[in-house]
């Protein structure tokens, strides 16, 4: 990802690619959540949407998987390997020029000095980050599930973490991504698109001149009655 983005906003990007792909449907409100009692059918197919990428890290595939189809270049992998975060730690520095740092923490997980007090993490500082991280982990995998449709346990995410990158076929045999193009499809794509809605245009206009002959020849038929 070329400008760094936080989840939050990735989240926010998530829920308006998820609302263009169902924008077939009746939304009284925003509705992100897709509560069943706003979200009403009326005619109209879903629209589909695509993401493609030479790799995807992490956070990129949170923001990806939200498209209907994910498409991974043949020779691109997937780097999922889970929230990470590092803190930077000046107390040795510090001493080492003879510079003390005077603060005021109020109980063990006030962590906002640590950057001047200590050396390493200490147990109440990594306990939190690890907290932290699990559960911004855990919303992720959420959104990728339901995104996707997948159904992978703990012992499965933490098997994807722990292997490594993927590969796109690797990728593609257990469900992440869609298809494995040796080229970016999105001219292939829009092509398609517009051919499919030619044709669909075609054909309401061929079904609309039927219906008006089929109504023509039924009054001529009532006519005839008539007289």
């Amino acid at each position: 990802m070329r400008h760094p983005m936080g989840y939050a906003h990735m989240e926010e990007i998530r829920n308006a690619i998820r609302i263009f792909n169902e924008s077939h449907r009746v939304h009284r409100d925003p509705n992100v959540h897709h509560n069943p009692v706003f979200a009403m059918m009326r005619n109209g197919d879903p629209k589909p949407s695509y993401a493609f990428g030479h790799s995807f890290a992490w956070n990129e595939y949170f923001l990806a998987s939200a498209f209907s189809y994910v498409h991974l270049q043949a020779r691109g992998h997937l780097d999922l390997f889970g929230v990470a975060t590092t803190n930077t730690f000046l107390k040795g520095a510090l001493d080492k020029y003879g510079i003390k740092a005077h603060v005021f923490r109020h109980g063990d997980y006030k962590n906002a000095p640590s950057i001047f007090t200590d050396k390493k993490y200490s147990p109440a500082h990594l306990e939190t980050v690890k907290s932290m991280t699990s559960s911004l982990n855990t919303s992720i995998r959420t959104c990728i599930e339901n995104s996707r449709a997948l159904n992978f346990d703990n012992v499965m995410w933490q098997s994807i973490f722990e292997f490594g990158s993927l590969t796109s076929a690797n990728s593609e045999d257990i469900g992440l991504v869609d298809v494995i193009p040796p080229v970016d499809p999105l001219l292939s794509l829009l092509n398609v698109n517009k051919k499919e809605a030619k044709k669909k245009k075609k054909k309401k206009s061929f079904m609309s001149r039927l219906g008006a002959n089929e109504k023509d020849d039924n009054e001529d038929e009532d006519a005839k009655k008539s007289e």
